[in-house]
């Protein structure tokens, strides 16, 4: 995992967990814009599959992949673009992405147990 503060960007191995990618970019005082509640989920999985962050007006996880590098099935290292970015694997494993960044924040999380949903 690589960050690079003056462009607000940030470069991950295919497996590396949100969590992982949150924590370090906090000492870069940089953040991701989005983020699932799940931290133990690999970036690349979260974002090929679709998942959705946090917030209303919050768009899906892989808008913010900037470039994402693939070794496909013929074992050919390719670089894929903006529109595939969300290919459930089919292009290939994801060796790495880069992500785009913003100003670190804090975020308050509640939980709730043995919630009733019948009354």
């Amino acid at each position: 995992l690589s960050v690079d503060a003056a462009a607000g960007t940030c470069t991950v191995e295919g497996g590396c967990t949100i969590g992982t990618i949150a924590c370090e970019l906090q000492k870069h005082g940089l953040a991701l814009e989005n983020m699932p509640s799940l931290h133990v989920v690999s970036f690349a999985g979260a974002a090929l599959t679709g998942t959705h962050g946090c917030g209303r007006d919050c768009s899906v996880i892989a808008d913010m992949i900037q470039s994402m590098t693939v070794v496909s099935g013929d074992g050919q290292v390719r670089d894929v673009d903006k529109p595939f970015f969300v290919h459930l694997g089919l292009l290939g494993v994801v060796v790495s992405l880069t992500l785009r960044c913003i100003p670190f924040y804090s975020v308050r999380q509640r939980c709730y147990d043995n919630v009733q949903l019948h009354q």
